[in-house]
């Protein structure tokens, strides 16, 4: 039973002014804060939620980011290893470099698609955050689209390395010789 809206009273503690010892008001025990109900009773998070929400929306989508540039430089280094390795006459070696630079850039696409889930992710929480009104509807949307790029970062992560095994296991057997 949560705290009603406007503060964290509680009949039960009248004797020391309606509120907890050392809980301000809204707060509720554990360190969470009693809902406050925004205009046609919908659910509205309070400031020092909406804090804490905008920054997991802004590393979500500096994440995203950083995926994406990290992911495009490590495809490129595969690239460039992949076509020196087309260059060079030892059988052994052009294999392994061949197998080695396909290996990287079949990696690296994973960071690169899965950085725009991480960006749609974290602008849905800072929606949540800069909002009044639907706090609920756009969580629920929010946290849909971490659960989506978590999701997928997971199963491409997983096909990214048993098809790169498989490209490296080619390599290593002479197949690109």
């Amino acid at each position: 039973m949560g705290a009603p809206a406007g503060g964290g009273y509680n009949p039960n503690m009248a004797a020391v002014g309606g509120f907890a010892p050392g809980m301000a008001p809204g707060m509720l025990p554990g360190g969470g804060f009693a809902p406050a109900m925004g205009a046609g009773g919908n659910y509205e998070f309070t400031e020092p939620e909406n804090i804490i929400i905008r920054g997991a929306g802004g590393r979500s989508r500096t994440w995203g980011v950083m995926s994406i540039i990290i992911g495009a430089i490590e495809v490129v280094l595969g690239g460039i290893v992949t076509a020196y390795g087309f260059t060079v006459s030892n059988a052994t070696v052009k294999g392994t470099l061949i197998g080695l630079g396909l290996f990287v850039v079949i990696a690296a696409l994973v960071p690169v698609i899965t950085g725009k889930f991480y960006m749609d992710a974290g602008g849905a929480l800072t929606d949540v955050a800069n909002t009044q009104g639907d706090d609920i509807p756009l969580m629920l949307n929010a946290v849909s689209k971490l659960k989506i790029a978590v999701q997928i970062e997971a199963l491409f992560t997983i096909g990214a390395f048993v098809l790169g095994l498989i490209v490296g296991i080619l390599a290593a057997s002479g197949v690109f010789s």
